[in-house]
């Protein structure tokens, strides 16, 4: 319901992975409207919100391709702000790709940055993702250690 910019890019996601596609397309669209010239928003997050609903659609090419505009916004070192969701929904849509290396690197590079705290379920859903990349390259040690991983964060 706010108007500000942070809480609908959240709510527009959360939608986005609820199912929720149209109304997270309105919020993309009103988003996309009100800030025309915003480089951070048109090259990070809505193309991180495209990717989002993308992926909702079961279309995961467009949404790696939705993200390419946010790589140059990917910092070199630890993580920061919104380049998190970016890295998160990258690895989501190599997972639905089947590309697991892929996944899991953009995985483990959001639990192995020092630059930021994943708050939430951010944390726990990153660890959660690199059990199933692991999975998805077929290295069953590693995702037991890594589902073992997420279970004790989820607790």
């Amino acid at each position: 319901m706010s108007e500000g910019t942070a809480p609908q890019f959240y709510a527009a996601l959360a939608l986005a992975q609820a199912g929720v596609v149209q109304r997270a397309q309105s919020i993309l669209e009103k988003l996309s409207e009100r800030f025309p010239t915003d480089t951070l928003m048109n090259a990070r997050e809505l193309p991180t919100l495209r990717a989002a609903i993308a992926l909702a659609r079961g279309n995961h090419a467009e949404a790696i391709s939705a993200l390419e505009s946010a790589r140059a916004y990917e910092g070199g070192g630890g993580l920061s702000g919104l380049e998190t969701e970016s890295f998160y929904f990258r690895g989501l849509a190599y997972l639905a790709a089947g590309s697991g290396a892929e996944a899991a690197a953009k995985f483990q590079r959001l639990l192995d940055s020092k630059g930021i705290v994943i708050l939430g379920l951010g944390r726990p859903l990153a660890q959660l993702g690199l059990a199933r990349a692991r999975a998805l390259e077929g290295d069953a040690a590693g995702a037991r250690i890594a589902y073992q991983d997420f279970l004790g964060l989820w607790k």
